[in-house]
């Protein structure tokens, strides 16, 4: 019986905001609130693009979004916004140009290969100039970041479940099934990510524990590197003929992808300054705009991304952007993973719901 009301409650929830969607979007009244909040700036976001399509040799549990989908999101957002760079947004919002209404940035995370690959030429088929956050010290194309390898090697580790410790607590990684596992990877990085209060713990906890895991394993991202799309990073060097070959800006993600408010005021100005220095050599081009890995920061980190040169920062808050707002402090709207084209429409334009509505969303 129990299972039955769970069953009923959730089928009524799911009902109801396909009712409430549809009838926001066909009644007219997200057109209302859009010419109501026109001058505001929405800044998407996305991290890794890719499908089965282009490689069946694995399938991270951390998703990525299906290239079709991105491109028939961006075709329905079109009709709707106004896309603009990043650049051009910073001189709406500290007014220096007048307004775009319902102007829209898209922005991705980390420089996988697929963001360049697969995601800039969409976003330009509709006349989207994006802006991809490198992580400059990981711009060898050897190296992976610290998720990614944990996704892999958990896949390929023989036994069906994993007991580890985090301070005094014992947390059990269950790898019985793909579904399982996909929860339990996500509780776990969630649990270390609240745990550590400082990232240096933090980044050697996860190193020990990845090297381990491979070697216990005998299986490593690293060692796949070269072929593998999901989750390899672009060389910095590389990224000049993707500039030469598409509209897009490149901004920075810091050197390592430390988390900026969980790491001493020095450490702060290395990752900032020496990022912005190896991105500028590598690539060729000015880099002024940072995102916050994690979308942490603090008010002694925004000071010190003023000082180093940077013109704004984005961060992990939901919500769209106004006129005369910090720049960096820029909120930003996830591309949603799933669900109709109708349902996001609706989720981009109102991001602030998107948890109210247990919208599926699962990043780093």
């Amino acid at each position: 019986m129990t299972n039955l009301l769970e069953n009923l409650k959730i089928s009524f929830f799911v009902l109801l905001k396909r009712m409430t969607i549809y009838f926001v979007i066909h009644s007219g009244l997200i057109r209302l609130y859009m010419h109501k909040n026109r001058r505001n700036v929405t800044i998407l976001t996305l991290h890794g693009v890719m499908s089965e399509e282009y490689n069946r040799e694995w399938l991270p549990l951390r998703p990525q979004i299906d290239p079709k989908r991105l491109d028939q999101g961006l075709a329905i957002l079109s009709g709707y916004y106004n896309f603009v760079s990043l650049s051009m947004a910073l001189d709406i919002l500290n007014g220096k140009v007048e307004p775009v209404d319902n102007a829209m940035v898209i922005t991705m995370d980390d420089g996988y290969v697929n963001q360049f690959e697969l995601a800039v030429p969409i976003c330009n088929k509709y006349d989207a100039h994006p802006i991809v956050y490198v992580v400059a010290g990981k711009g060898d194309g050897l190296t992976s970041l610290w998720f990614d390898r944990l996704d892999y090697v958990l896949q390929h580790i023989k036994s069906e479940e994993i007991a580890l410790t985090i301070g005094d607590e014992k947390i059990v990684l269950d790898l019985r099934d793909r579904l399982v596992a996909t929860k339990s990877y996500k509780l776990f990085r969630d649990k270390c990510k609240d745990h550590f209060v400082d990232d240096y713990t933090f980044n050697e906890y996860m190193n020990n524990l990845i090297s381990r895991l491979e070697t216990e394993s005998g299986h490593s991202l690293e060692n796949i590197q070269n072929n593998d799309l999901w989750c390899r990073l672009a060389r910095l060097g590389s990224i000049r003929s993707y500039l030469n070959r598409y509209n897009l800006e490149i901004g920075s993600h810091t050197m390592s992808h430390y988390r900026l408010d969980k790491v001493d005021r020095l450490k702060i100005i290395q990752e900032l300054e020496l990022s912005k220095k190896i991105i500028e050599e590598k690539v060729g081009e000015k880099c002024i705009h940072l995102c916050y890995p994690n979308g942490d920061y603090s008010e002694e980190v925004i000071q010190l991304v003023k000082d180093g040169g940077y013109l704004s920062a984005t961060t992990s808050d939901s919500g769209s952007n106004f006129p005369g707002q910090n720049v960096y402090k820029l909120k930003r709207v996830h591309f949603p993973l799933s669900g109709s084209m109708r349902e996001l429409l609706f989720f981009v334009t109102f991001g602030g719901l998107r948890k109210a509505f247990s919208f599926n969303n699962s990043y780093d």
